[in-house]
């Protein structure tokens, strides 16, 4: 599949995910029926589909394979480090649900998975520039 093809593929199902995060959130302020199932049910397996989508994008066509493919290892680091990012960013999700419906772990797997994102920020910066960054 083309490049180009698949992220237009993202963009539409990024915004029917969207459409339908709004509609479950506004459902359940509202208590009108369904909202619990949408947000519960609907939402994580259209977030889960998503983001395997984006998955096979980062690795297939991601900026930094270029650099992986000439060997260099700090690009190597710099992409597991966006693929663990990556996973902490679906945990951080997750969490969010878990907040929003008041179950059990919420609280908890959104600081660990913030944090995590927090580090990994950090180090993919550092990486970063050690990398991209030539010293004159």
């Amino acid at each position: 599949m083309k490049k180009s093809v698949f992220q237009g593929l993202l963009a539409l199902y990024g915004g029917f995910i969207g459409t339908v995060l709004v509609d479950g959130v506004l459902f359940r302020t509202l208590h009108w029926p369904g909202g619990c199932f949408i947000l519960s049910v609907v939402v994580p397996l259209l977030v889960s589909l998503l983001f395997i989508f984006l998955a096979i994008y980062i690795f297939k066509y991601g900026a930094l394979n270029a650099y992986v493919e000439k060997g260099l290892s700090v690009a190597k680091h710099l992409r597991n480090t966006e693929g663990i990012a990556f996973i902490f960013f679906a945990l951080a999700i997750c969490g969010f649900l878990f907040r929003h419906l008041h179950w059990p772990g919420g609280s908890l797997i959104v600081m660990l998975s913030c944090f995590t994102l927090m580090n990994l920020s950090l180090l993919a910066g550092i990486l970063g520039c050690i990398f991209f960054v030539k010293k004159k």
